[in-house]
């Protein structure tokens, strides 16, 4: 291979690797100030109250979502706790409660009812402990995560079911108060553009703070030095 074939296929792999379909955060809740979104990629509306950090919520009280721009695969992120546990505590909802179809936290397993498929092992989850949900969509398939092991993953479409993400709504239900509902609070939320792997839910501790990207250094360094070596062998070339 030539140096110039080398710069060319060092450049495009490096920016391949660069631009892939990577999950890109485009929502980010903390809630150190209100319902506002650091990465301005939704809207967040609560009953309930924002203090210390996390938002806290009762019986019959739950956050409302809406995104600044549909997404068609995603991740949806989020750290909790429930003060206890019914059979059923609702978790994440997408049908704007027309549905008891949607993610559940049952008896202490994670569950997307009523999926075939979509229960996880009990035991995930504890009363007043932080535990952390992550949900992914592709497209087709629905994968759920806590604490980084996978849950669950189905295929399954529908009303309650994921699709293009509009709108979401966390912990408040379709049934009477107190039902399939619990008190708690949510310490952040977070969501992509994208799906996350595996691998990064396994590595997931949580949100990072927001900032400006730059090129790796590496990657950097390595173009830079390609580069300048073209340069000197063309003026070898004209010096001979």
């Amino acid at each position: 291979m030539t140096l110039r074939s080398l710069v060319t296929a060092t450049a495009l792999s490096f920016f391949a690797a660069t631009t892939s379909n990577a999950a890109t955060l485009v929502s980010q809740f903390t809630f150190d100030s209100g319902y506002t979104d650091t990465a301005g990629g939704a809207t967040a509306t609560g009953i309930g109250s924002v203090s210390g950090g996390r938002y806290n919520f009762g019986i019959d009280e739950g956050l409302s979502v809406t995104m600044g721009a549909p997404l068609s695969a995603y991740s949806i992120a989020f750290s909790l706790e429930f003060d206890y546990f019914n059979t059923y505590n609702r978790l994440l909802d997408i049908s704007g409660q027309t549905s008891d179809n949607g993610l559940y936290v049952n008896n202490t397993g994670l569950r997307y009812y009523n999926a075939a498929g979509g229960s996880g092992p009990s035991g995930a989850f504890a009363p007043n402990v932080d535990a952390t949900v992550v949900l992914t969509f592709d497209g087709t398939t629905t994968t759920g995560y806590v604490d980084g092991s996978q849950a669950f993953s189905f295929a399954q479409s529908g009303t309650g079911y994921l699709g293009t993400l509009t709108s979401f709504d966390l912990f408040d239900d379709d049934h009477p108060p107190g039902v399939e509902e619990a008190p708690g609070s949510l310490d952040f939320l977070e969501v992509y553009s994208g799906v996350l792997t595996s691998t990064e839910v396994a590595a997931y501790s949580g949100p990072a703070p927001i900032s400006p990207v730059p090129l790796p250094a590496g990657g950097m360094l390595l173009l830079t030095g390609l580069f300048g070596a073209v340069a000197l062998k063309r003026r070898r070339r004209s010096a001979a």
